[in-house]
């Protein structure tokens, strides 16, 4: 289990996906529509400019945001649209 430098320390876990990947880019949290600035992005081997492909990493924010489990950091331009309704159509076999 990994150990935060200081207190002070808060950073968000990231895996998979590029998305918010590089340092400096401004995300967005794509629920709240909180906005921020990647400040760093930390791994292991201390931090990077850019997330590496499978690389596993922590984003500092410029900003404190609040960000839980599941919410998804985001460019601005690509922040998906938040809806509790949907559409469809159902098909009904008449045999």
């Amino acid at each position: 289990m990994g150990q935060s430098p200081n207190l002070d320390f808060r950073g968000f876990h990231r895996h998979r996906g590029v998305g918010a990947g590089r340092g400096r880019r401004q995300v967005v949290v794509a629920a709240s529509g909180k906005d921020s600035r990647v400040e760093r992005i930390v791994t292991f081997d201390g931090d990077r400019r850019q997330r590496g492909s499978r690389r596993r990493v922590t984003l500092t924010l410029a900003d404190e945001v609040d960000i839980a489990r599941g919410d998804v950091l985001v460019p601005p331009q690509d922040r998906p649209e938040v809806t509790d309704q949907f559409a469809g159509q159902r098909a009904v076999d008449e045999r």
